[in-house]
């Protein structure tokens, strides 16, 4: 449904006020994190009826959103959480009618993420995994190079890109040889007291021409 994580934390509570609009109604809300109470900023929401997406919108840094419905109906509010979860709230009503007040709670578990040197046993790649390909422009004018990044690798040992940060590049053509292979890779994940755990990765990559 949407294409990126925007923040690396849970979705607590929503809480929603409906005003009248010409066409059906504007939903307006503010989301937090459950526990700190912390606004939930750039985060992605939509409006959603029958399945279908009918309005986007993004989070300010007070974690509020507004969000027009074209017309009366049920409709749910869908937020995007950790590593592009989607979740839901309950059903609202728009209706037209003045504007009215109520609250919807999402129960939504925080997944800690770990560094390094948190973990038992770290991230590491498994075999088989394509390094990124040589931009062969780069290649042809004898150009080497080195893209360090950081992003999270989950439970599963898929790297989450919406968490994917470009620490250190020295061509944005190398950088982009790495974008295009990281979502391809496969990990063995991070251990915690024997269950696997998503955890912080930074990794280096090395573009040299071999003689």
């Amino acid at each position: 449904m949407y294409a990126s994580l925007r923040q690396l934390c849970g979705v607590g509570a929503l809480t929603l006020a409906l005003s009248s609009t010409l066409n059906g109604q504007t939903v307006m809300g503010r989301a937090v994190e459950r526990g700190s109470k912390r606004p939930l900023r750039d985060a992605q929401v939509g409006l959603v009826a029958d399945s279908t997406v009918v309005a986007k919108g993004t989070t300010n840094s007070l974690g509020e959103f507004y969000l027009d419905a074209p017309r009366p109906g049920l409709y749910r509010i869908a937020v995007v959480g950790q590593f592009d979860s989607v979740y839901y709230s309950d059903t609202i009503r728009a209706t037209g009618d003045p504007a009215t007040e109520r609250q919807v709670l999402l129960e939504i578990p925080v997944t800690r993420i770990y560094f390094e040197f948190e973990v038992e046993k770290q991230v590491s790649p498994l075999p088989g995994n394509r390094a990124p390909r040589y931009p062969e422009e780069l290649r042809a004018a004898n150009v080497e190079g080195e893209v360090i990044v950081q992003f999270v690798v989950d439970g599963r040992g898929v790297p989450r890109m919406g968490t994917f940060k470009v620490l250190r590049s020295s061509d944005y053509r190398f950088t982009n040889a790495v974008l295009l292979a990281i979502p391809l890779m496969r990990f063995q994940p991070a251990v915690v007291r024997g269950q696997n755990v998503p955890q912080l990765v930074h990794m280096p990559f090395q573009f040299a021409l071999i003689p």
